[in-house]
């Protein structure tokens, strides 16, 4: 079972890596060069601006999610190293959100949302760029069949199957 996990999870990177990539390039905002004018840039770089959550990185943190049977593994979009690995039973589909942050999955009986756990804050002339651990949020739409969400025109419809 290991090897054929680990197959999937393979074809999955492999499938998933191209999209990745062109999203982290066409989204990803780079930061300032390192010898900006200290003028634009005087303010506070050891807090989170909405109360510390998560860590400062020095730049955007693409991450991906694949899901295989049991579950749904993140990965660096960078190094392709294992973030987290979100235990989760019966048939799952990721959906993107729309924010570059969240993923809503697609379970069991119902909607939930996945926080990638990496995001950038836009901060005058730049931007700053945090990373947290992957985990489910509190937000869950029930339905009797989950199934796929479709973004348009800045709105989000997540259709109930059932």
């Amino acid at each position: 079972m290991t090897s054929t996990r680990h197959r999937h999870l393979a074809l999955g990177i492999a499938l998933a890596l191209p999209a990745a990539v062109l999203a982290g390039c066409a989204t990803g905002e780079a930061s300032p060069a390192a010898s900006s004018d200290a003028s634009e840039h005087d303010h506070d770089h050891d807090e989170h601006e909405e109360g510390g959550h998560g860590t400062e990185a020095a730049t955007d943190t693409p991450r991906i999610a694949l899901t295989y049977d049991g579950g749904i593994v993140v990965l660096d979009g960078t190094s392709l190293e294992q973030v987290a690995d979100l235990p989760l039973d019966g048939f799952t589909r990721l959906n993107p959100a729309g924010d570059e942050r969240h993923v809503i999955v697609s379970a069991g009986d119902a909607f939930r949302v996945l926080d990638l756990g990496t995001w950038g804050e836009p901060h005058g002339n730049h931007s700053h760029f945090y990373t947290s651990d992957p985990a489910f949020t509190k937000t869950e739409f029930a339905a009797n069949h989950p199934g796929h969400v479709v973004r348009h025109a800045g709105r989000t419809v997540l259709f109930n199957d059932g």
